[in-house]
């Protein structure tokens, strides 16, 4: 099948199979209740697949991409919506209480949806997400830090934060012009939003 890349949904698509089994095994996913964004043509969603996740719900922008993401043997827990991740909020369309998102994000909407998530953060147990390096080490960054930002700040407030590693440019199709990084956000306990 022939696809277009799209260059206003910031796709890259992770295609390196030895990093996709590193992200899915940063945390446990057997049993869980799993969101991904961003599916692209799907290589993420088959290693969270093959882990058994005990719901999974999938958000692509990009319908052209259905006629990759509807040949995989979808199980009766997993459902996919065809939206803009900016406009769902992700804890009323889903079904359960607790989620772990993982996610290799557009880096164009990459910050605005990491802060659009503050709104609800009670509801995630886990985000796991790839992002630009530049704004993992924002969100990252400690105050003697040039990189410590509002945006540092805002996430630390909320949320512990862990750069897991690096991904570079040439395990993605197209690659991009970046280095990119994996990052965990873990809620802390007890926020009061």
């Amino acid at each position: 099948m022939i696809f277009r890349i799209k260059k206003k949904f910031g796709q890259h698509f992770l295609q390196d199979e030895n990093i996709i089994e590193k992200i899915v095994t940063l945390t446990k996913i057997e049993s869980k209740d799993i969101i991904e964004i961003g599916p692209g043509f799907g290589s993420l969603t088959k290693a969270i697949l093959r882990k058994k996740p005990k719901s999974f719900l999938i958000i692509e922008k990009d319908k052209s991409l259905k006629k990759f993401l509807c040949n995989f043997d979808l199980q009766k827990n997993t459902n996919i919506i065809y939206e803009d991740a900016l406009r769902i909020n992700l804890a009323e369309v889903s079904k359960v209480k607790k989620v772990t998102l993982i996610a290799n994000l557009p880096y164009n909407i990459a910050t605005t949806l990491i802060i659009s998530w503050i709104k609800y953060i009670n509801f995630f147990e886990t985000i796991i997400v790839m992002v630009q390096k530049e704004v993992a080490d924002r969100l990252t960054a400690e105050k003697s830090n040039k990189s410590y930002s509002r945006l540092s700040v805002l996430i630390q407030l909320f949320c512990n934060i862990k750069k897991k590693f690096d991904v570079d440019p040439q395990n993605f199709n197209p690659p991009p012009k970046v280095i990119s990084s994996v990052i965990e956000i873990i809620p802390k306990k007890n926020i009061n939003i």
